[in-house]
């Protein structure tokens, strides 16, 4: 980002110095430039559980993610199962999602297209 910012002001300090150099700046041009995120987005809930072992692995075995992950790297840590867990598609993780869905119904917080009746939630 220093490189970039170099560059500009040296490249304004150029424009500057030529008599007549209009410089224009649009506003998408700049926008460009302060967004920094990357626009591709994770698969990892959506992969296969082969793919999705071989996600968790990699950062696993990656010490910058450990790193940046801090207090939370324990999570990729503790079992191969991550995946799973992150991706609620166990059966506890799923009856609490279930749960609380049919909490949020009763106090009217959220509003399902399918109601639980009692009887599933006792299956579950």
């Amino acid at each position: 980002m220093k490189f970039y910012l170099v560059a500009v002001s040296g490249l304004l300090a150029v424009m500057s110095s030529i008599h007549g150099a209009k410089v224009a700046v649009s506003s998408e041009t700049s926008e460009q430039s302060e967004n920094t995120e990357d626009p591709r987005q994770p698969v990892l809930c959506s992969a296969s559980p082969e793919e999705q072992k071989e996600i968790v692995k990699c950062i696993q075995t990656n010490d910058t993610a450990k790193r940046s992950l801090g207090n939370y790297s324990w999570i990729f840590n503790s079992s191969i199962d991550v995946a799973t867990n992150i991706c609620n598609q166990d059966q506890e993780s799923e009856s609490l999602f279930n749960y609380t869905l049919q909490c949020e119904d009763e106090l009217g917080v959220t509003t399902t297209t399918a109601s639980i009746t009692s009887s599933e939630v006792e299956d579950s």
